[in-house]
This record gives structure tokens, C-alpha cells and sequence, in this order.
């Protein structure tokens, strides 16, 4: 006799601990994380009324300066990439997720740690995928499963350029979206290794060759602004662009504003050959806690809703987050349609690519090779030999290394 099973996800439930806690609780993050931490503000509340809390909002840089200037906050957001940034401001995290930290991905954990201290705690994965116009893919008949290697998309922008006049994609090569990151995160590579740097190396180059033969064949746009890659897409100058779950709102938002008569869609970026890896994430969003903070105790109570409770995480979901909880994978909120994409369940491939992607290890000179590269990258894919070109750089690169250190 067959006995039918019900699985449930293992959420705890934070609200039975009622306690009434005295102290504060002030919040510094930027704006689309907002509701999110509004929600785990309300939850908390409700059972620890004792508590005063304010959450405020500013910039990515407002953040930094006023963690850095001492100003009187307990909790931020920030991203992985600055973490180094902020590695003298914030504390382990680790005394304060024992409770629950073995339902979260080992792996992107790990990729958080300075000398076995843990900066931050994650809220958000950046999950990168190719947006792209799938009414000009149907104009030329080709479907998006039809391009799943780098060389097929190279061959479709031939195509393209041929038949339509325009390129394939405005890439930049900046900051948590850098086209040359997310190629070396997809062949699962870091910039260093502790001090030696991989620029050097067979999976680098790779990258580095993909990025010229994509140049050289005027396939592709290098642009530094971070909404050109959108404006291009949208407006048809461009079949796609490359983007992460955050570019969600910021194509409902750019629509909303222009006229846009086409249709999207979203799929995994190409591989470098057939069945290779296509799950890439470009950054981990997190909290971390402020070493001058008064209100630890707080504090603790605090993350526990932030990070496992379910209406809570739902509520991020609902703002295009994918939480790192793995109890929340199976929320069937991730398979709302998104209208913008065709109703396409747009969330959920970003959960599956977020759920089996490598997640780089930010070493402490990835700002300023990062800089590097979009500083030079024209000059690096330039001529016959991209090694050659790199190694007229590795002394500067090494010097600019050494006077940072020096600091």
C-alpha cells in the first residue's frame, strides 16, 4: 500500500518568541531593499513592541560614509564586492545565525569571509541572465533555446547585423555587472588567488578572447553607462542585454516611461561549449552589523526574522530578490508571471540559476583590477595577442597593487 507523503517547508517560526525587548534598532539600506526590511520591521515589532526602530535609505556610497564616519547605525546592506571595503567596520556575523545558518548555501557563505570572519549575511542573489527582444529573435526565426553557446550567439549576431542592421548587446566592463566578471565567473574563476593574480591564466584569456572576437566581428557595443545596455535593447538598437533579477523594476520602469511596442524575454547566458555552465551570479547583496552598534542583543532577535521568516522573504520575492534560505527555494512565489517579460516565470529561472551558480571569492585587489580592466580593456583585446598585451600591464598593475597595500 502506497502511503502519500506531504512535504513541508521547515521554516522557523520566530514569532513564538514573545519577548519584550527594550533598546534600538536604526537600519541603513537603499531603496530596493526597503520593503523588504519594512516587512521584518513589522513582523519584529509585533512582538517586541519595547524596541524602537527606524530604517533609512541612501546610496551605495551614503552607506559607506556613514558606516565609516562612525554615524549611529546597527544594520546595513551591501555588496560582496565591498566587502574588503568595509571589513573594519563590520562584525563576524557568524554568532548571530548559529541557530539557522546550515539552511543556507554552504558555498555562498564561504565566499563572505575575511580571516574566518563572516562581513556580512546574505539577503539577495544577483542571478545573470540575457534579456533579449524575442519578437526581432521571431522575425529572423530563431528560437532563444537555439542559442546556448558563445559561437551560436556569435553566429546569430552575423546574422543579425546582416539582415537587421544592428548589434547584439552594449556591454560595460564596471563594477558587479562587468562583462569580463561574468565571463571569468562562469569558467568559475577568481581574479587572485590570496596575492596571484589570474589575469594571466588559460581561463582569463578565454574570456578576454571571447571579448575580442565579439569586438572585432562589431557585434558589440562597450558603453559606460549601466542604463545603456537597457536603453539599446528596448529601443532595438540592440537584440539583448545582460542582467541580473534587479533588472526586472528597472525594465518595468524604463516601459512604464518610453513607448516600447516589442516583447521580452529572459533566458541562461550562453556557455562556452555545449552542456557547459550557464549559472552565473554577479554579486551577493547582504547585511552585515556594525561593530559600534550599542544594540547587539537586539540585533540577534532581529536577523532571525530578517533572514528565515517566510513573509518576510515572500515579501522580497515580491521585489525581485532571491534569498540565498534554501527552505524558500520551493515558495511558489517564484512562479509568478512577471508582465513586462510576457508572463514569462522569469523569477524562478533566476532561482534556479542562483541556486547552482559559483560565486566568485572577492579578493582584496578585485576594486582595483576591476578598474583596471574597464580603464583598459579597448587596448587589452586590441591586436594579435591578448597575453602580450596584458603583460605590458602587469607591472602597473602590480605597482598600483603594492601602493594600495601600502595605505
Amino acid at each position: 500500500m502506497l502511503i502519500p507523503l506531504t512535504f513541508t517547508s521547515c521554516y522557523i517560526d520566530n514569532r513564538k518568541e514573545k519577548r519584550i525587548l527594550g533598546g534600538e534598532l536604526n537600519i541603513l539600506t537603499c531603496n530596493e531593499y526597503r520593503p523588504y526590511i519594512d516587512k521584518a520591521v513589522e513582523i519584529y515589532k509585533a512582538y517586541h513592541k519595547g524596541v524602537k526602530t527606524s530604517v533609512t535609505t541612501t546610496t551605495q556610497e551614503g552607506i559607506y560614509e556613514a558606516v565609516s564616519t562612525n554615524k549611529n547605525y546597527d544594520l546595513i546592506t551591501f555588496p560582496s564586492t565591498d566587502m574588503y571595503r568595509y571589513k573594519d567596520y563590520l562584525e563576524d556575523v557568524k554568532p548571530y545565525v548559529g541557530d539557522f545558518i546550515n539552511d543556507f548555501d554552504k558555498n555562498k557563505l564561504e565566499t563572505l569571509k575575511i580571516e574566518e570572519e563572516m562581513k556580512g549575511f546574505p539577503i539577495d542573489s544577483r542571478a545573470m541572465a540575457m534579456y533579449y527582444r524575442k519578437d526581432l529573435l521571431n522575425n529572423l526565426g530563431i528560437s532563444e533555446l537555439d542559442i546556448n553557446t558563445w559561437d551560436k550567439f556569435i553566429e546569430l549576431g552575423k546574422t543579425l547585423k546582416e539582415k537587421m542592421g544592428i548589434k547584439l548587446i552594449s556591454v560595460n566592463f564596471k563594477g558587479q555587472d562587468s562583462f569580463y566578471n561574468l565571463l571569468t565567473n562562469q569558467l568559475l574563476e577568481d581574479f587572485a588567488d590570496n596575492d596571484d593574480l589570474n589575469l594571466f591564466n588559460n581561463k582569463s584569456l578565454m574570456a578576454f578572447e571571447m571579448i575580442k572576437q565579439l569586438y572585432d566581428l562589431d557585434l558589440i557595443n562597450i558603453v559606460n553607462d549601466e542604463d545603456l545596455p537597457i536603453k539599446n535593447a528596448l529601443d532595438g538598437d540592440t537584440l539583448c542585454f545582460l542582467g541580473s533579477n534587479a533588472e526586472i523594476y528597472r525594465v518595468e520602469n524604463y516601459i512604464e516611461n518610453n513607448e516600447f511596442n516589442g516583447s521580452l524575454g529572459v533566458n541562461k547566458i550562453p556557455s562556452f561549449e555545449p552542456g557547459g555552465n550557464r549559472s552565473v551570479v554577479s554579486v551577493l547583496n547582504n547585511v552585515g552589523i556594525v561593530k559600534t552598534s550599542n544594540n547587539k542583543d537586539v540585533i540577534k532577535d532581529f536577523l532571525k526574522v530578517l533572514l528565515i521568516d517566510k513573509d518576510v522573504l515572500v515579501e522580497g520575492i515580491n521585489n525581485n530578490m532571491i534569498p540565498v534560505y534554501k527552505p524558500i527555494y520551493f515558495n511558489d512565489t517564484f512562479d509568478k508571471g512577471i508582465q513586462v517579460l510576457d508572463n514569462d516565470k522569469a523569477l524562478r529561472k533566476f532561482e534556479y540559476i542562483s541556486r547552482y551558480a559559483y560565486v566568485r571569492n572577492i579578493s582584496k585587489n578585485y576594486t582595483l583590477i576591476d578598474d583596471f580592466i574597464d580603464k583598459n580593456i579597448i587596448e587589452i583585446i586590441s591586436g594579435n595577442n591578448i597575453h602580450t598585451n596584458l603583460k605590458k600591464y602587469e607591472e602597473d598593475i602590480l605597482k598600483l597593487i603594492s601602493e594600495k597595500e601600502e595605505k
